[in-house]
């Protein structure tokens, strides 16, 4: 065999190999994108359980004179569609729902309610915490060799972390 036809060969294999990892690294970030948005399930159902509970809220102390906060606080969050964005602002309102909470402590149901209200809070900083972990890793991971020549060709962007842990 010709000195020229190796040099084909081996040129080819070499791509072929090289096109190979590659698909395989893009096959990795799309499995870590797909791993994060399940991490943030646990987020997004203890949200809809935060606003059911400030709505529960809303419903027994409704008829108060300063129940005005509070629906200004669910109007402000049916508003925002993102819940990444919704949860902020109710970590945000978490000083004014307990104050709430302290204010109507001798009404019936508000105990139970608060004691719901905090296992859902600490669910949500629990799970925003792995989330945010995960985010960091696989933004590092997108840093690296050979990731990073994946992310510049496809522009994969890094995903942005959870704010006010």
């Amino acid at each position: 065999m010709e000195l020229g036809a190796i040099i084909v060969i081996l040129t080819i294999a070499i791509m072929i190999f090289f096109s190979f990892n590659m698909i395989s690294v893009y096959n990795r970030i799309i499995m870590l994108q797909s791993s994060l948005i399940k991490k943030f399930e646990p987020i997004d159902l203890s949200i809809k359980k935060y606003i059911d509970i400030l709505n529960e809220l809303i419903k027994i102390v409704s008829d108060e004179k300063d129940s005005e906060e509070l629906l200004i606080l669910a109007k402000k969050l049916s508003r925002v569609r993102n819940n990444e964005k919704k949860l902020l602002v109710l970590k945000d309102a978490d000083y004014t729902i307990n104050r709430f909470f302290d204010m109507y402590k001798n009404k019936k149901k508000i105990k139970e309610l608060k004691e719901v209200y905090e296992r859902y809070s600490n669910k949500i900083l629990y799970a925003t915490d792995i989330y945010n972990r995960k985010v960091r890793e696989y933004n590092k991971l997108l840093d690296e060799f050979p990731y990073i020549i994946i992310t510049k060709l496809f522009s994969i962007k890094k995903i942005k972390i959870i704010d006010g842990e």
